[in-house]
């Protein structure tokens, strides 16, 4: 999963919106109710090039076996895009500060391109080879889509309370912190996930079967 990009972006909370008499951390502890959490997935429509042949999809799948025939490849890559604004409040008698983030995550992909053998003219050949890079692209689909529901509650959950530090600064800090710590199991959970249902679809039996249908073809 790719690097996040993560911005956090000040949206104090003015002491004088919350009851008076409040102590410092139950004010924060209200503060931290008003965070959201949102997760979304973005589709992005595949890539089709069938211009390379046999040779050229070896090498740009870094395929290891350099006898086996490459018909076709899939070439996918996952992205996470984060967004962080928060609350905040400060003690005025100590300067102590809590923080609440609103994380907004979306999951996604930078490319998504299926190569089909330029030497795939057999319209049988052609859709077999089709139909298992096709595969291909569900599975990274699905896995993002389960993670949408996956990631959510698990960050609401990490993220219900609300954070202290010794002053506003070292708040923002430990927000950033502990929302990347909470982020990225979450999201290498999704990706190793992901690969390997794709190991599992690149199988010896699923080649073999594949290979069967293909020598079938008129």
């Amino acid at each position: 999963m790719a690097a996040l990009a993560l911005g956090l972006k000040s949206l104090a909370t003015a002491a004088a919106d919350l009851p008076a008499e409040a102590a410092f951390e139950q004010r924060c502890a209200q503060l931290a109710k008003t965070a959201t959490v949102s997760v979304a997935f973005e589709d992005r429509p595949i890539s089709w090039n069938t211009t390379h042949d046999d040779a050229q999809l070896r090498r740009l799948g870094s395929q290891p076996n350099p006898n086996h025939i490459v018909l076709g490849l899939t070439i996918a890559r996952p992205t996470a895009r984060l967004n962080v604004k928060h609350n905040s409040l400060t003690e005025a008698s100590t300067g102590r500060a809590c923080i609440a983030g609103s994380v907004a995550l979306t999951l996604g992909f930078t490319e998504m391109s299926v190569y089909l053998a330029s030497s795939l003219t057999n319209p049988c050949r052609r859709r077999i080879v089709e139909a298992h890079e096709l595969e291909h692209v569900r599975i990274w689909r699905t896995h993002l889509r389960v993670g949408v529901h996956l990631a959510k509650p698990l960050i609401e959950q990490q993220l219900a309370e609300p954070l202290y530090a010794d002053d506003p600064e070292a708040a923002e800090a430990l927000l950033r912190q502990r929302v990347n710590e909470i982020t990225a199991p979450i999201l290498d959970r999704i990706r190793d996930a992901a690969h390997a249902a794709q190991r599992e679809l690149d199988s010896p039996l699923s080649y073999q079967t594949a290979a069967n249908r293909l020598r079938a073809c008129p």
